[in-house]
């Protein structure tokens, strides 16, 4: 996923990652979503800003996030920041849909976790996804996308 933006985007990129261990997820909808966080780190960011990747185990659950060292995120943005449809464009780009983050957050939701948003100490914005961790030989559900789409 990173490696579209690594390369396309001038931002100094930082990975960390820990072994996490096998996860039971639909890789396509979680790659899905982590693109749509690092799209709008990208999009609030300006060229040589910082963009951090990471993934780490935190007791039951895989803990991924996006921070960015950009403009943050303003304390009304965050209660709504996830609200289908929801837009704050920075000036000198070209406005999303809105959908992005909202979809998101119902395919973490769908995995059974959470995404939250804050803004980052010294600036910036770090959205966290927490997807719990499926204990070996725990039946797994397949995703709907009923279930995505449907709130």
């Amino acid at each position: 996923i990173g490696e579209r933006w690594f390369v396309s985007v001038d931002r100094e990129w930082r990975v960390a990652t820990m072994p996490t261990g096998p996860l039971m997820v639909d890789t396509e909808r979680l790659e899905l979503a982590l693109d749509a966080l690092i799209e709008n780190a990208v999009k609030f960011t300006g060229p040589h800003d910082m963009i951090s990747l990471s993934c780490e185990i935190s007791g039951e659950f895989c803990v991924i996030e996006v921070a960015d060292g950009g403009q943050g995120l303003l304390p009304d943005d965050i209660p709504v920041r996830f609200d289908r449809f929801w837009k704050r464009t920075r000036p000198g780009t070209s406005p999303g849909n809105g959908l992005g983050l909202s979809v998101a957050r119902a395919i973490v939701e769908a995995h059974g976790g959470a995404l939250t948003a804050a803004c980052r100490a010294g600036g910036g914005a770090v959205f966290t996804m927490r997807i719990p961790k499926v204990e070996a030989g725990a039946e797994w559900a397949e995703l709907s996308t009923d279930r995505l789409l449907a709130e």
